[in-house]
């Protein structure tokens, strides 16, 4: 958990490949947004819980998705 945390301290940017719903992803994703770190999802599946919608600067559907809006962005 320590070391997951410090990489989270070190990002910029959490990207998060939600297949399911795991604890441990909800926290790292709660974590980084406490920390004001950039959280963007791909979720998929299209699980969009409350929860993560609120705690998530951008939910999208692939990869290649993430990468293009994270790149639209800066």
């Amino acid at each position: 958990v320590e070391e997951d945390k410090q990489l989270i301290e070190n990002s910029d940017i959490l990207l998060v490949n939600q297949v399911k719903l795991s604890v441990g992803t909800s926290m790292e994703i709660f974590y980084a947004w406490q920390k004001a770190k950039r959280v963007i999802v791909i979720s998929p599946n299209g699980q969009k819980s409350p929860w993560l919608v609120y705690h998530s600067e951008k939910i999208l559907q692939s990869l290649d998705d993430a990468v293009s809006y994270i790149q639209e962005q800066g």
